[in-house]
């Protein structure tokens, strides 16, 4: 049983996507094509986000420390020395901004600042052994001294001669390209010493840097603050020669390093920055876990998925208009949505990739829809020529029949007739009379029928001639009189004298006769019908009113429909059902209107209205 389940299911999904591939490759396509623009939002749209978001709070517990080349010139030539000649700034490396005399009257004035640590940016590992004082090892080994290091083959720490060997304050300083040569990303992996930025980290929230909890860390968007210059600075030179007041600098994470060393200077989302503004960064996200939170690409996927589905359903279900207008307000809230939870979240939601698969999905799904759209306007109207040929055949096989049936007919009333003057008994004669009747009867059907070919045909013109409308309706009561006294039905006419119109008579006299006489017919006996006739403005109304039992508000909606009887009637009483049809064509052929109320047990009214200057509609 569960086989044959899974099989029936099999089958049902291997039908939808038989019937259905088309709608599945386009939905498959505006995926991809949605992926594939999602590479490119976050490449080239990332920085974009930080320069419409503007400077954000930083941790006001981190300052910078920025040595520049001239200025490194300038305590040289105080001290009676001079400096290599540089041909550009790129060929400064880190090892010609090392003096240890000036390097530990530095450290030495920010360690009695009481600062809560010191990250030296600057990569002093291939410097020229010195003979160091006590006070100057003091100062270059105080524990607060975080110095830059890196791995020799990739796997060993170079360790600088002025740190001694327990490693505990070496940290990586180096940061993460990429292929744009861009930092955007910072790479916490496992190695024997961490980044920089971790170690000052543990300094301010009294956790040193344990080796063991690096695990945790992985590859993780950097949150930038602001642009270049958004942390507090001041200037080494100045900090040498004790021009700094620097009692704020207490309990303060310090980074020092330079801005004009092309060694120290990475492009970044908001422009150009020292390595140092780059590690301060990373230690305010660190300190205030404040990362650029990126989905798994898989989220991404999935998402995108589900939102081509939505998008294509509303195609569908909507017309092109309001199609367009859900999209772009889709669009419009997804951005702000994107906007606030960047800022306020930080977390990366694209919007670029996210607008250009709405344009896409539109116009592909538009472009389906009027394909299908095209392919079903032709199946219509290979269908609409098909039941007109259908249509066709069977009126002129009605209208052969019905012609072919009028001989036949006639000769019968013949017969009838001849016998009725020759035959003498009563009962007979009776039987003769009701054949006549019904005889009588069927020609109407059969008259009614033609008529209603001829109208289908196109043959029906309209034969107009001066008339008087009064006349018609006093020649209609006059032939149905004997229906009427058989049932014992009273017709009262309330007719106002008017004069003579354009009209078709013959026409004109079948609509007047086939509503009164219909009036009869479903008017109970010692009931009543009222023709009143008037002429108000440019029209005259015809209007027959009767005592019968009504129409119900359903058969109203139908009843000038084509061979429709009503259901309480169609066994008691005779008839085509065309009557009331060829009525309402009549009428609006003369350009008038045919209007029908009633109440069941109470009555029926019927109105018509005909324009006095009536042309051919």
């Amino acid at each position: 049983m569960k086989r044959s389940t899974g099989n029936g299911i099999w089958q049902k999904l291997q039908i939808f996507v038989g019937h259905n591939s088309n709608l599945i490759l386009r939905i498959v396509l505006c995926w991809l094509l949605g992926i594939s623009f999602l590479i490119f939002d976050e490449s080239q749209n990332f920085g974009l986000r930080f320069e419409l978001r503007g400077s954000q709070p930083i941790n006001e517990n981190i300052v910078l420390v920025d040595l520049t080349y001239s200025d490194w010139q300038s305590l040289h030539q105080q001290m009676g020395l001079r400096l290599p000649i540089q041909r550009d700034y790129y060929s400064i490396s880190d090892q010609l901004f090392w003096n240890h005399n000036i390097w530990a009257e530095a450290l030495n004035k920010l360690l009695k600042a009481n600062v809560k640590a010191i990250g030296v940016s600057f990569n002093f590992i291939d410097l020229p052994r010195e003979q160091l004082s006590q006070k100057e090892l003091q100062s270059f080994n105080d524990p607060r001294v975080v110095w830059s290091s890196t791995l020799e083959n990739g796997i060993d720490p170079v360790i600088p001669y002025i740190v001694d060997t327990t490693k505990q304050r070496l940290a990586f300083s180096q940061l993460e390209l990429d292929k744009d040569e861009m930092v955007r990303n910072i790479s916490l992996v496992k190695h024997e010493i961490p980044h920089m930025s971790e170690v000052l980290s543990s300094f301010k929230t009294d956790n040193y840097y344990l080796p063991s909890s690096h695990n945790q860390w992985k590859s993780r968007l950097i949150n930038y603050r602001g642009e270049s210059g958004l942390f507090p600075t001041i200037k080494f030179v100045n900090l040498v020669q004790g021009k700094t007041d620097l009692s704020f600098l207490k309990d303060k994470i310090v980074i020092i390093g330079s801005s004009d060393s092309e060694r120290h200077i990475y492009r970044t989302p908001l422009g150009r920055m020292s390595r140092a503004e780059i590690i301060a960064n990373i230690t305010d996200n660190i300190l205030e876990n404040r990362w650029i939170t990126r989905p798994a690409f898989y989220v991404y996927a999935l998402s995108y998925l589900i939102l081509v589905i939505i998008l294509t359903f509303i195609v569908f279900y909507y017309t092109q208009t309001v199609s367009l207008v859900i999209f772009s307000w889709i669009t419009v809230l997804f951005a702000v949505f994107s906007l606030w939870s960047f800022d306020q979240l930080y977390l990366w939601v694209p919007i670029f990739s996210v607008a250009l698969l709405h344009i896409v999905t539109y116009v592909i799904f538009l472009s389906f829809q009027l394909s299908l759209r095209e392919n079903q306007n032709w199946r219509l109207e290979q269908e609409k020529k098909y039941l007109f040929e259908i249509e066709q055949l069977k009126n002129n096989f009605v209208s052969l029949i019905s012609h072919d049936l009028k001989t036949p007919i006639s000769k019968i009333q013949a017969i009838v007739d001849r016998l009725l003057i020759s035959e003498g008994s009563e009962s007979v004669k009776k039987d003769l009379n009701a054949l006549k009747a019904e005889s009588v009867e069927l020609h109407r059907y059969i008259q009614s029928i033609l008529k209603l070919s001829r109208l289908e045909a196109k043959d029906m013109r309209l034969n107009k001639e001066a008339t008087d409308v009064n006349e018609l309706i006093e020649n209609s009561v006059k032939q149905l009189a004997p229906i009427a006294k058989e049932k014992n039905i009273h017709i009262n006419l309330k007719l106002e004298p008017m004069f003579l119109i354009e009209l078709d008579s013959i026409l004109i006299y079948e609509v007047i006769l086939n509503i009164i006489e219909n009036a009869i017919k479903y008017t109970p006996g010692n009931g009543e019908v009222t023709v009143t006739s008037n002429e108000v403005d440019d029209w005259v109304y015809i209007i027959v009113e009767d005592t019968g039992v009504g129409i119900s508000e359903e058969e109203q909606n139908k009843i000038f429909e084509k061979f429709h009887r009503g259901k309480q009637h169609s066994l008691s009483t005779k008839g085509t059902g065309l009557g009331l049809y060829l009525v309402k064509f009549f009428v609006e052929l003369h350009g008038g209107d045919v209007n029908l109320t009633s109440q069941v047990g109470k009555g029926t009214k019927v109105t018509i209205s005909l324009p006095i200057d009536a042309t051919d509609s």
